[in-house]
């Protein structure tokens, strides 16, 4: 089977079968032209010859790809090949699939930015603690700069989970693990100060951040970390 007569058929499959977007057929198509034009040049575009590369031909191609792509891009050039010779398996144009073992490259993970002592120091005295929803918002931040809990860990946290007089308190996270974190002097200050006003009961939820349906607390670290 010629390659631009597979191509279209392959492409009439997305759509009819697969239901994909035309932006993501149009995709497809420019990775996969790319694909064969690289690796058998012109002539290949209207022959069969790519029914007959093997793995190794479509690795030199990736390789060759990665000097100038980046890994994400080389990701969904391999999806596409994938995703093609799958199908022409199905039609019996092929009894192999070449790219079946091939795993495309670990995407670079984004070093995390940090804030400064200065950033912090402003995030930690944003809250006005006269109030009792300042003071809310100040143990909160207080418990999540100690213990590094996530904001939806802090505002589900029940006050059973919390021993101030051991200075711990108890998180249950993903999969149901549980974990023991010690509080630390300054959270343990401003969780005491703010236990001593809350009216809670025992079972309920701790700390709510929501204030006029935004959490504060998130959108202050938004605001300080942009």
């Amino acid at each position: 089977m010629p390659f631009d007569q597979a191509l279209a058929a392959f492409m009439r499959y997305l759509h009819l079968a697969q239901g994909l977007s035309r932006a993501t057929q149009q995709a497809y198509q420019r990775d996969l032209r790319d694909f064969v034009l690289r690796t058998g040049g012109e002539t290949a575009m209207t022959s069969a010859a790519w029914l007959s590369w093997q793995e190794a031909d479509i690795r030199q191609y990736l390789v060759d790809l990665s000097a100038e792509a980046k890994p994400q891009t080389l990701a969904r050039r391999l999806a596409a090949i994938k995703r093609l010779y799958k199908f022409a398996l199905h039609q019996a144009w092929l009894s192999r699939h070449p790219a079946q073992q091939l795993q495309a490259p670990k995407r670079q993970q984004a070093i995390p930015s940090v804030l400064s002592e200065q950033k912090i120091n402003a995030l930690l005295a944003a809250p006005e603690v006269a109030t009792p929803l300042g003071l809310r918002d100040r143990a909160i931040l207080e418990l999540m700069y100690a213990t590094g809990l996530r904001v939806s860990e802090v505002v589900s946290l029940p006050l059973a989970q919390i021993d101030l007089a051991a200075g711990l308190l108890m998180v249950v996270g993903k999969g149901n693990k549980q974990r023991i974190i010690p509080l630390g002097e300054w959270a343990h200050d401003w969780l005491g100060q703010y236990l001593l006003l809350a009216s809670t009961q025992s079972g309920q939820i701790l700390l709510r951040a929501v204030l006029m349906s935004v959490p504060f607390v998130v959108v202050l670290i938004y605001q300080l970390c942009n």
